[in-house]
């Protein structure tokens, strides 16, 4: 898994700030992959997965990309 760091918290003991660190493999179209599931009002659930391409945008697909920049569809508008 990655690594916890830049943890803090507030008075009353609640985290107000974490970054969590998903290490990409050192080779092409090898992102960090963030994996989320949804679930539907049947409770079928879908796997999702965020990473960043190689210019910078964030992406989305419910397969695991084999091209870091073709696969998935890039989140909202970014420039």
């Amino acid at each position: 898994m990655g690594q916890l760091s830049g943890e803090r918290h507030d008075g009353d003991g609640k985290t107000v700030r974490a970054i969590r660190h998903i290490q990409a493999k050192p080779e092409a179209n090898m992102p960090a992959l963030l994996s989320l599931d949804a679930v539907n009002d049947s409770g079928v659930i879908t796997q999702y997965y965020l990473w960043v391409d190689s210019n910078g945008k964030l992406r989305i697909s419910n397969t695991i990309p084999t091209d870091q920049d073709a696969d998935g569809t890039v989140v909202g508008t970014q420039t």
